[in-house]
């Protein structure tokens, strides 16, 4: 919609040549904002029809498999299998642990997994009852365990390549202590 000055003034009122050119870049700055406007209805169905597409992929199958030492989680897309294996056993200060594991509470360790062929890097997530201290991105971190008796301790690992995560081992355990 352009506005005319002229027509908003009384009559007589005369108009400067400042004011109509104001006017002017008014009205272009709004014509642009329509025309922005009107390529972007022509672009929703375009949108709407990448998102409805993106929503119609394939779920993930999820296989868990367990060992005595570590489960390991094997996900399929429909198209391709994870690249890297499972880096397998998780180890506590040097010990093979399995599910059931125990640690004392506000104490370091050292976890670990023997390293994956052809991992670039190494992916850790603890749970709420320890924090990481360091390693993260490689196949040994030193981690510092919480303060509650009797809370559960989770650690998973992927090993990562060119191509993302692989398979991951995970365990889970209890704080111990006085």
């Amino acid at each position: 919609m352009s506005i005319q000055l002229k027509d908003a003034l009384a009559p007589g009122v005369e108009v400067s040549k400042e004011a109509v050119s104001d006017e002017n870049r008014i009205n272009a700055v709004n014509s642009k904002k329509n025309s922005f406007n009107r390529v972007a209805l022509k672009m929703l169905p375009v949108l709407v029809l990448g998102i409805t597409a993106a929503m119609a992929a394939p779920k993930p199958i999820v296989d868990t498999r367990n060992s005595l030492h570590a489960t390991t989680k094997v996900v399929a897309t429909g198209r391709k299998l994870f690249s890297l294996p499972s880096p397998g056993t998780i180890y506590i200060d040097g010990n093979a642990a399995s599910n059931g594991f125990e640690m004392q509470r506000l104490t370091e360790y050292t976890v670990s997994v023997n390293e994956v062929p052809g991992a670039t890097s190494y992916v850790w997530s603890v749970g709420n009852n320890a924090i990481i201290d360091y390693g993260q991105g490689t196949n040994v971190i030193h981690v510092i365990t919480g303060s509650y008796v009797g809370q559960s301790l989770s650690f998973s690992v992927q090993a990562v390549d060119g191509t993302g995560p692989g398979a991951g081992s995970e365990i889970s355990g209890t704080l111990v202590g006085f």
